[in-house]
């Protein structure tokens, strides 16, 4: 097993019938996993990886794209309840 695991998030169209849809937030991790829907899928999806990888002591990377979406933390304390990692933020210019 790698030392990181990546969660790649993106959105998808999900029909409600053959002319009418919205989009929604997928998360898709490094290992083969998939959550689709709203709300906090990149927390539910570490919380499945934590449960699957207890003995993991690696990094969990959150990606959109090829941009980092929070600070790469260890899988054993992210997205747990309580302190929340930082989220990355463009530098005011």
């Amino acid at each position: 097993m790698t030392d990181t695991i990546r969660i790649d998030l993106d959105t998808i169209r999900v029909y409600r019938n053959k002319s009418e849809y919205r989009t929604t937030q997928r998360a898709r991790s490094s290992l083969g996993h998939e959550i689709v829907g709203d709300g906090f899928i990149v927390s539910k999806l570490a919380a499945i990886l934590r449960k699957e990888n207890p003995q993991f002591d690696g990094l969990l990377e959150v990606y959109r794209g090829d941009n980092p979406c929070f600070i790469p933390t260890p899988l054993k304390t992210a997205f747990r309840k309580g302190p929340q990692p930082k989220q990355l933020r463009k530098e005011a210019a």
